[in-house]
């Protein structure tokens, strides 16, 4: 005679609650992303560095160098010129909100839980707690999605100064190139989406690139079709990075140093997609030996890759971001290499490694809005509904171009 599945006892499943494996306190988050690079872009800076107040977000640069210094002998006459050297570069604010909302029912039916011997209920998860957990994960991943951005089609949203979004992080770090460039300058970096219709940009914070020599992201390129560089051409992603790692590095002149800025690698790190890191890790492996000698021979994981102390780190929103031009300047992935209008010979297809220091890049918060939690208010159309919210007023500003770079693929 067959038994009876334990679903079918009404009395016992009626009569008896759920185990729940972890405390009413805690909830798994598994929506949290795998990586969060905005604490990269906050850590070791003052706090009055970060939150600030005004009208806008404002910086001067020393952009020209006055050409003051001269030889000369003994009695010659001079004409001195009072040289203007300095550039400001200026963001709006941006507003962001999250919020919560809950109903007295859900809160108060779930308040003073009972184990006595007249009345019993148990609270597995508290809902309060659900609802802020909630909101903090939204919050926190949407500001984290928000820096990976395409600004092709977002010009008026980004740079101008009624638009509603923050500047992306492909916005100062990009492997655009203008055809106004001469070929020995890196590429401006000002998007261009003919594709979709939406203007083009011609400044970025304010300030043209084809004009000012120094407002750009410095390049390097490896072959796509062969990024080991099997074929010793010297054009591999090593190669790439080896490249731009000169092109990234500023000395002091040991002179009056107070005038100058160093380069840091410890506020260094390299940004890619999956692919970029498996990749990379790929051909450091290969290496065996020659890259890692003392490491164990039965581990072949390269759990911490790095190039000159720099963290190569990957980054969730990379790994299928439409960053990247495909044909008629249309933008696709830059991994699947999925190219708008499906044309071929693209040679744009491969990870790209975004060289970043976070000494010059900084999102900025309003001092009146810094994650501020407003009141719990009701709701207007439902008397037992209430919400609360965080606004957030900033926006990521940039106040050096080129210490910053890419890698990028080509033919």
């Amino acid at each position: 005679m067959a038994g009876t599945a334990l679903s079918q006892y009404n009395d016992f499943n009626t009569n008896t609650t759920s185990a729940f494996l972890t405390s009413a306190e805690d909830l798994i988050n598994e929506v949290q992303k795998k990586t969060y690079v905005l604490t990269r872009f906050i850590f070791g800076k003052d706090f009055d560095q970060i939150v600030q107040g005004g009208k806008d977000i404002s910086d001067t640069l020393l952009t020209t160098d006055p050409g003051t210094y001269q030889d000369y002998t003994p009695g010659d006459s001079f004409q001195f010129n009072n040289a203007q050297v300095s550039t400001i570069v200026s963001i709006p604010w941006r507003f962001s909100f999250g919020y919560k909302v809950h109903t007295s029912q859900e809160i108060l039916l779930q308040a003073n839980a009972q184990m006595g011997d007249r009345a019993r209920f148990m609270v597995f998860k508290k809902v309060r707690k659900m609802k802020e957990q909630a909101m903090w994960t939204s919050i926190l991943n949407g500001m984290e999605a928000s820096l990976w951005r395409l600004p092709a089609n977002n010009e008026a949203q980004m740079e101008q100064a009624d638009g509603k979004r923050q500047n992306s992080i492909p916005v100062f770090i990009n492997e655009q190139d203008a055809t106004s460039a001469a070929a020995n300058k890196p590429g401006d970096g000002l998007f261009t989406d003919t594709a979709s219709g939406a203007a083009e940009w011609t400044t970025i914070m304010g300030r043209n690139p084809t004009n000012f020599d120094h407002w750009r992201c410095q390049r390097a390129q490896y072959d796509f079709a062969d990024p080991g560089d099997n074929d010793s051409s010297n054009d591999g992603i090593f190669d790439a990075f080896d490249s731009l790692y000169w092109d990234l590095r500023w000395q002091l002149p040991g002179k009056r140093n107070e005038f100058f800025d160093a380069t840091s690698l410890a506020r260094k790190f390299v940004a890619t997609s999956k692919t970029g890191v498996t990749l990379y890790t790929k051909f450091i492996r290969e290496g065996n030996d020659s890259f890692y000698a003392a490491r164990d021979k039965q581990d072949p994981a390269y759990v911490n890759p790095a190039y000159a102390g720099m963290d190569i780190i990957r980054i969730h929103q990379l790994d299928d971001a439409a960053l990247y031009p495909g044909d008629n300047n249309g933008y696709t992935s830059h991994d699947g290499g999925t190219v708008t209008g499906g044309a071929t010979g693209v040679t744009n297809t491969g990870p790209r490694y975004y060289c970043l220091d976070g000494e010059f890049i900084t999102p900025i918060f309003h001092s009146e809005r810094f994650f501020a939690e407003g009141p719990v208010k009701d709701h207007p159309f439902q008397k037992d509904t209430f919400v609360q919210s965080v606004d957030i007023w900033w926006n990521l500003f940039c106040n050096s171009r080129q210490r910053h770079g890419i890698i990028y693929p080509g033919a």
